[in-house]
């Protein structure tokens, strides 16, 4: 017996076992009528026994007995056997009547087989062959030699409705495979979809690693070269470096955002935002680049907008920054304007609208609809003049989109443009503002912090070490994650940054190993120190034990602000900060 044809076995007897009370039922009905009509007194004992077989099979399939099946087979034909003998007392008994009664009832369960049998084509031959055999054999029989003209007349018409139901099933047989193979392609093309997809984002995030990890050298030794003396010569040329840096790492982002959103694996993570907050950090952040490009920077933030809303700031920030980022670039000279404002929307909701307005080139009307598309731009030249690779604004959309908002665009050109951010958010509560520096300013942490730096790659340690110079740490640095845990043992630390893609041991598999240990350390702050960005990832690092995440390429701010805090969070009697400053 193949497999294919066990699954439709079990939806034959799955359908003929719901209906196994309404035959019982007909087959009572039967036996009633043939008792009182055809005078047939052994109906009763004919019901019982056919009534005691449907009972019989329906307690079959739930047998885990060798041979259930060959005992289904032989149950079913012996069942169909005896349904289909009273067509014999009716074609003897009642003349003509009894004829075209008796052909009606068998042609009937006939009929109702090639229904019910689905695609189990041993099942419906070993319950057909019965019928088949009762509808050619009895009119001759029935007749006799007498009359043997019209039982052979009755017996060729029987086989040819035989003949037309065998082709009706034999046609829904086909169906039913065309169906299955139908179903088991998607299957298979859905497999393959969901396996190119996670392809495409192990892609991405090998890619977004090896990308980032020499990056982080790149940048990092950038900005720390230009806190030395320089010549404009110099100056000149790494300004262009960073620059170039931070182009490609602004389109990487972009595109590992658009695989994610793509796939479905972008999350938003609403909270409850100081919206002041975040109107400062976006004015301070791109002022000084509008004004090193000789332009004006507005900003203004309407009263009626509530201090705290219930929104993913960093994906708010995200399209924020971007909708800059078009106005600096596109704008050569006159002035660039960031606005809040809000308007109530009811039951605890405001609608807050974000306006980035400039002077720019502008945007013709028909450009205006391919805006929002991946990979496009207002027209060809834009690309050749201002570079980009045409996805913040579609990323940006998406991102609206998906917190239940949108962007919308007013311009024309040489006329500037305004761009509009809407989102409905639920109104928040006041909080207390969280330090960066919380409870250790940086004159308590230098010299009494212990750190260790699980990095394999030889110019990012000398990055971190740089970057983390100035709070005067002492840094013991350590090639992969079991070297960290031989470390951790050995000495007390205040805090770990920990690679993820390490050789021998990686970060999470040592962060795991640690906070299961019994060491002095296991309770130290770890944060993940990698160039994976995926929101997968940062989930695997909080699962392991982390207490935080940042993304290489380092930025020297993020990096000691992230520090200060953990050092802050972590900061306990017995830590080796504190065995420090007593000693």
């Amino acid at each position: 017996m193949q497999s294919s044809e066990y699954v439709d076995l079990k939806a034959a007897l799955s359908l003929r076992t719901r209906l196994a009370v309404v035959r019982v039922v007909l087959m009572a009905v039967i036996a009633v009528m043939l008792d009182a009509f055809a005078g047939w007194s052994p109906a009763p004992v004919w019901w019982t026994l056919y009534a005691a077989l449907q009972y019989a099979i329906i307690q079959i399939p739930t047998r885990e007995a060798p041979g259930r099946q060959a005992m289904l087979y032989g149950l079913t034909l012996l069942s169909y056997a005896l349904a289909g003998f009273p067509a014999w007392r009716l074609w003897t008994h009642l003349g003509d009547l009894g004829a075209v009664t008796g052909t009606m009832y068998l042609c009937g369960m006939l009929v109702q087989l090639v229904v019910s049998s689905l695609g189990s084509r041993t099942l419906f031959w070993f319950s057909a062959g019965p019928l088949v055999a009762y509808l050619i054999a009895i009119p001759p029989l029935a007749y006799g030699a007498e009359r043997w003209r019209d039982g052979l007349i009755a017996s060729t018409c029987a086989g040819l409705f035989v003949l037309y139901m065998t082709m009706l099933w034999v046609g829904q047989q086909r169906a039913l495979l065309a169906m299955e193979q139908s179903r088991k392609a998607a299957i298979a093309a859905r497999r393959e979809a969901e396996a190119a997809s996670q392809a495409k984002t192990d892609f991405l995030a090998v890619m977004s690693h090896e990308l980032r990890t020499p990056m982080n050298a790149v940048l990092g030794a950038a900005e720390l070269l230009g806190r030395s003396p320089l010549t404009d010569s110099q100056r000149d040329h790494l300004t262009l470096i960073a620059d170039g840096g931070a182009v490609l790492m602004h389109v990487l982002n972009d595109v590992l955002d658009l695989s994610k959103i793509e796939a479905g694996k972008l999350s938003i993570d609403p909270a409850n935002v100081d919206v002041y907050d975040v109107f400062r950090r976006c004015a301070s952040l791109w002022a000084p680049r509008a004004h090193d490009k000789g332009l004006q920077f507005e900003t203004q933030i309407a009263e009626d907008v509530p201090r705290h809303l219930v929104f993913d700031e960093v994906r708010v920030s995200q399209i924020v920054f971007n909708l800059l980022s078009n106005a600096v670039k596109f704008t050569e000279s006159g002035s660039i304007s960031l606005t809040f404002e809000a308007e109530d929307a009811g039951e605890d909701q405001s609608r807050l609208r974000i306006l980035v307005r400039d002077t720019g080139v502008g945007i013709a009307p028909e450009a205006q609809t391919r805006l929002f598309r991946a990979f496009e731009q207002a027209d060809g030249t834009i690309r050749r003049r201002f570079g980009g690779a045409g996805l913040g604004l579609s990323i940006s959309r998406q991102l609206a989109e998906m917190m239940g908002g949108d962007i919308r665009v007013t311009s024309a050109p040489g006329l500037g443009s305004t761009f509009e951010l809407i989102l409905t958010c639920q109104k928040g509560e006041a909080r207390a503002t969280r330090l960066a520096y919380s409870a250790i300013s940086a004159d308590q942490v230098v010299g009494f912090v212990r750190i260790l730096v699980a990095e394999d790659n030889l110019a990012n340690q000398k990055v971190i070490g740089l970057f983390l110079n100035p709070i005067g740490a002492h840094l013991t640095i350590v090639e992969n994650g079991l070297e960290a845990l031989e470390a951790l043992d050995r000495e007390p630390f205040d805090l770990v940054l920990m690679d993820l893609q390490m050789p021998v041991m990686d970060g999470l598999e040592a962060t795991r190993r640690l906070r299961a240990g019994d060491s002095r350390n296991r309770n130290v702050p770890v944060l993940a120190l990698t160039a994976n960005v995926l929101d997968s990832h940062q989930k695997a690092c909080m699962e392991a034990g982390m207490n935080g995440h940042i993304a290489k390429p380092l930025d020297a701010r993020a990096l000691l602000s992230e520090v200060y805090s953990a050092l802050a969070a972590g900061a306990s009697p017995g830590s080796a900060m504190d065995q420090a400053a007593n000693g």
